[in-house]
């Protein structure tokens, strides 16, 4: 039908459901990119109502904003989202990276208040706006292979970009011209997570799934300190912004180890009770509490300040969590999976246990 083919130009994929509202003179349509549609009758005219994710989240980001947080899925789309009302602010409008149905949006950082950072299984780099979703800049073939995390430090004391890749590289770049720094090449395997540290930001730490934290010295141009152990690829990394500034690793045997630079060794191991892997580990901004997920599909928060015990446990996905992010006031925590979904969990601290309720209980 004519008319079908019109209104699907005009939407973001192809309709798969339509609903009248009764006496509104309006439509509401679904689409395939798990998007719904309101359409005035009269002329065809969509506002969207709502999006949904349709393939897993590999990413989520929370900036300096308390309002809005950021993602990427593995069908290319980036979005950021309100957190009062949980709707898309706006949507990457780029989608030639998705013309060949291959490239993936692997991970995303926010770059100040107004952009995020995101790197591709096509060796890509990529910035988009935050409120249009439009494309800002892009480096190409910023790696030999898949550009796995990234890093920004944007303020008045340092202004750059860190990433990591598949090939076992973490490159340095200006935010201004978008100009290769530097270039190390030590890992073994691919790299995992890339910080800028947060008390020097000279500093730059890499985890990879060899078994290896680096630390990097950007004025002396090379690396400064190598943590390494046996066995267990790291999958996620965190900083603590208290103590030493120590950071923590997290691996596929549900270890947390905390690694301090004037020691060659962890100065701490904890496992998880599953024993299953920890892919993700965060912070939070106050430095007291650890978020932590993975494949036992679980969200959990550590008090940093008693020793890692347990002050919460929440579960809402059905797929193995890939991210957890604090937003910045500490107030919520988002956590996303495989199962292609999204949860955003209230948080009020460590209050104590109720009376004969287990630790694994415990609600954020």
């Amino acid at each position: 039908m004519v008319w079908q083919q019109e209104l699907e130009t005009r939407l973001d994929g192809g309709v798969v459901s339509l609903s009248i509202v009764a006496g509104s003179g309006e439509l509401l349509a679904g689409t395939q990119e798990g998007s719904v549609y309101r359409l005035l009758l009269a002329d065809l005219s969509a506002s969207k109502v709502s999006s949904s994710q349709r393939s897993p989240v590999l990413s989520v980001a929370c900036g300096d904003r308390c309002d809005a947080f950021a993602t990427c899925a593995q069908d290319g789309a980036v979005r950021i989202w309100e957190l009062c009302d949980f709707g898309v602010v706006a949507e990457a409008s780029e989608r030639s990276q998705r013309s060949a149905g291959s490239a993936r949006a692997l991970f995303l950082c926010w770059l100040g208040d107004e952009a995020v950072v995101t790197g591709w299984s096509d060796c890509s780099v990529r910035c988009y706006d935050a409120a249009t979703g439009a494309l800002r800049w892009a480096i190409p073939k910023a790696h030999r292979a898949a550009v796995t995390c990234c890093a920004v430090r944007f303020d008045s004391s340092a202004s750059f970009l860190v990433t990591g890749a598949e090939d076992g590289s973490v490159s340095v770049w200006s935010l201004r011209t978008r100009e290769l720094l530097l270039r190390f090449s030590e890992h073994q395997k691919g790299v995992t997570t890339v910080l800028v540290d947060v008390a020097s930001p000279n500093l730059v730490h890499s985890a990879g799934t060899d078994c290896t934290v680096l630390t990097y010295d950007l004025r002396k141009e090379k690396r400064t300190v190598a943590h390494m152990t046996r066995g267990g690829a790291f999958q996620g990394m965190t900083q603590r912004i208290d103590s030493e500034n120590e950071l923590i690793t997290c691996d596929i045997h549900g270890r947390l180890l905390t690694w301090d630079c004037d020691y060659p060794a962890p100065v701490q191991a904890m496992q998880d009770p599953s024993k299953q892997r920890l892919s993700c580990v965060s912070v939070s901004p106050s430095g007291r509490y650890m978020a932590l997920g993975g494949d036992d599909e679980l969200v959990k928060v550590l008090d940093l300040a008693t020793n890692c015990e347990t002050v919460a446990c929440g579960r809402a996905h059905a797929g193995a969590i890939t991210s957890v992010q604090w937003t910045r006031d500490e107030r919520q925590l988002i956590s996303a999976a495989e199962d292609c979904t999204l949860a955003i969990w209230n948080f009020f601290g460590s209050p104590p246990p109720p009376s004969g309720c287990p630790d694994e209980q415990r609600k954020p």
